[in-house]
């Protein structure tokens, strides 16, 4: 007896749904080396889209909105990196600029004398 239906129409599954994840996880841990990672997350983005034309819907999307997160989450944490470095480095400006005014202020250098032009060493 054939068999009929949807047990006749058996596929096999696509490994775009594991290459995706893998994808992502190693593209969120690598996106500080010069956008290796946002490579590497657009490139799962593009797994999941292979996922849902390959019958695997769900895994599909939640692979595309998981990069999509993803890369998001890399911007945010640039983001905050970048502007603390730069506040601790204007923070450590501050601080020897005061202490720099404050030796000043202790320790005044006296004015210079005129220098004559008309003194010849000869």
């Amino acid at each position: 007896m054939p068999v009929t239906g949807a047990a006749a129409v058996k596929r096999p599954a696509s490994s775009a749904v594991l290459a995706g994840w893998i994808c992502i996880g190693i593209g969120v841990s690598t996106f500080w080396i010069f956008g290796l990672g946002f490579y590497l997350i657009g490139l799962g983005a593009i797994c999941g889209i292979v996922a849902m034309c390959t019958h695997q819907i769900k895994a599909g999307l939640l692979l595309l909105l998981g990069s999509i997160v993803a890369a998001g989450l890399c911007v945010v944490l640039m983001l905050v990196v970048v502007f603390g470095l730069l506040g601790a480095a204007g923070s450590a400006a501050q601080k020897a600029q005061a202490a720099a005014e404050a030796e000043a202020k202790a320790n005044p250098v006296p004015k210079a004398l005129p220098v004559d032009s008309t003194f010849d060493l000869e």
